[in-house]
Parts: C-alpha cells; sequence; structure tokens
C-alpha cells in the first residue's frame, strides 16, 4: 500500500512539473509574441515628384511581416519600400504590420506634385538636380549650369546656390530672318503653358504703338525694339515668365526666354524690381551660354 502511494505521489509530482513547463513556455511565448508596433513612417525626398524613386521607410518594432498598400493596392513589403509615383495628386499610405500575437495598421497621405522646373524641386541640392535630367551632360558657368536640350538651338540652365535650386530657365536660340516666326513660337509655347498653368497675365509693353494694332508686322516692331512680349504665370509654388524682347540699341540681342523661379522668392521683393532681376538674370545666363557656345 505504502508502494502505491509512493507512485502515485511520484505521478503528481511529474504532472505538477509538467504543468509548469506549460506554463512557463506559455508566459515566455506571450513575451515574445508581441503586438507589433509602428513609431512613424518617413518619405523621402520630400516633396515626393512622379517619375522620381521615393523611398519610404516605417520605424517598426516586433513585426514578423509587413506589407505595404497605396490607394488600397499592395505595393510591396520591404523596408524601405522603394515607390515611383505616376501622377500628381493625393494618395493614400498604408502599412500592415503582422506578427502571431496580432497586426496593426497605420495609414498616411503622400502628396505627389508637379515639378517645380524640368524633374526638379526648389531646394534641390546639386546632385539631385544633375541626375534628375535625362542629358546628364552639363557645363558649369559663372551663373549656374546649363545643359543642350532636345533641340540644337535651346539650352536648359539651373540656378543653384547654398540653399539649392531657385532659378530655372529655357533659353532659345532659333535664328529666323523674318521676325513674325519668333511671334509665332512665342504663340505656342504661351498656349502650352497656358494648358498646364491656367491663363496668363499679359506684361506685353509697347514703346510705340505704329504696330500696336496690326499684328501682321509686329515682327517689324520685334526686330526695331518697339515692343517687348511677355507673359506671366503664378501657381501656389511658381512664378513662370515667358519674355521675347530686343536689347537695347547698344545691345540689340534678341531675347527669348521662359523662366521659373519660387513663388516665396518673387513675392519676398518688389514685384517690378523682382522681373528685372530676372531679366538681368537670364541676360547673364544668355550670354555666357552664347560665348561659350559661339552662338549669334
Amino acid at each position: 500500500m505504502d508502494e502505491l502511494k509512493h507512485y502515485l505521489n511520484l505521478i503528481r509530482m511529474k504532472n505538477i512539473k509538467f504543468v509548469l513547463l506549460i506554463g512557463i513556455f506559455a508566459i515566455y511565448s506571450c513575451k515574445k509574441d508581441k503586438i507589433p508596433s509602428v513609431s512613424g513612417i518617413t518619405i523621402d525626398p520630400n516633396p515626393v515628384g512622379t517619375t522620381r524613386n521615393t523611398n519610404i521607410t516605417a520605424s517598426v518594432a516586433d513585426a514578423d511581416n509587413i506589407q505595404w498598400y497605396i490607394d488600397d493596392s499592395e505595393s510591396g513589403n520591404a523596408n524601405p519600400f522603394t515607390w515611383k509615383a505616376t501622377a500628381p495628386g493625393m494618395h493614400i499610405l498604408k502599412l500592415e504590420a503582422t506578427s502571431k500575437a496580432g497586426s496593426v495598421t497605420k495609414t498616411d497621405t503622400i502628396d505627389v506634385y508637379d515639378y517645380d522646373f524640368r524633374y526638379s524641386f526648389w531646394g534641390d541640392n546639386v546632385n539631385a538636380v544633375m541626375n534628375s535630367e535625362p542629358n546628364n551632360l552639363y557645363t558649369v558657368i559663372d551663373s549656374g549650369y546649363y545643359f543642350e536640350g532636345d533641340a540644337d538651338s535651346v539650352f536648359i540652365a539651373y540656378g543653384i546656390g547654398s540653399s539649392g535650386l531657385s532659378l530655372g530657365g529655357i533659353l532659345y536660340f532659333q535664328e529666323y530672318t523674318n521676325f513674325n516666326n519668333y511671334i509665332t513660337d512665342y504663340s505656342e509655347y504661351v498656349s502650352k503653358l497656358d494648358l498646364k498653368y491656367g491663363d496668363h497675365v499679359d506684361i506685353t509693353e509697347w514703346y510705340d504703338n505704329t504696330y500696336k494694332n496690326d499684328p501682321n508686322n509686329w515682327g517689324m516692331a520685334l526686330e526695331n525694339a518697339l515692343v517687348a512680349f511677355g507673359a506671366v504665370w503664378e501657381t501656389s509654388r511658381d512664378v513662370i515668365f515667358i519674355e521675347l524682347y530686343i536689347g537695347a540699341s547698344t545691345d540689340h540681342t534678341l531675347y527669348f526666354d521662359e523662366t521659373y523661379l519660387p513663388v516665396y522668392l518673387f513675392k519676398s521683393t518688389n514685384p517690378g524690381k523682382s522681373i528685372q532681376s530676372v531679366r538681368d538674370k537670364m541676360r547673364s545666363l544668355r550670354s555666357e551660354i552664347k560665348n561659350q557656345k559661339n552662338i549669334f
């Protein structure tokens, strides 16, 4: 009888040890399998532009797996996650982090903008700007940098200072004997910019009204520096000018340029003074490009 009691006690002790082991394992498992936590999401670079790679990184803990969604579509499961926007606008970003203990979801929004100039934003550094251009062959000049455009007569200029990109320009060097052709090109460019930025404000100045009401002779007026054609657009981020005019009698250079600058820079000073400052900057760019490329 005593042996039977001893045997039963041994079984009880083993059962207690087994239960203790199960309890310890359960406690350990609960400690190990935590519900994930997400403390933040960073987006770089910011602002986000179309066709530019954007790195999205989550600060996440205790997750076995993560899944990114853009506008409710599965987009990737890496961290950081690289995304390339195809169109401007607001997009919904969602991160789902999971573990054996459960899951957590964090949402955010990504505002995708049109670029300020070409494929760059104001404030971009030299490397970002240079890498954004399809043609990565550029020339350094006193006033900034320039690339040769798609046509031999078109040049793309950048003004980049200590605070990054603050000026963009497209300089046209077409050579026509009939000055009405310049006005035709100018009108086409204005129409294209209207489609992108909305209706322009006309800043054309007539210094002599002889041909003002005779469009067929506007080329003659341009050639004789009787008129300076100009238009301007303003957005929440940018001010855009396009101008076509002949310089002073001592200069007599044809200026045909598109100019882009940050709206905060334009509004920080007197607008009239800003326009003249922009003209001076573009004249400097044109002069430097002409000298380097031996253009008329």
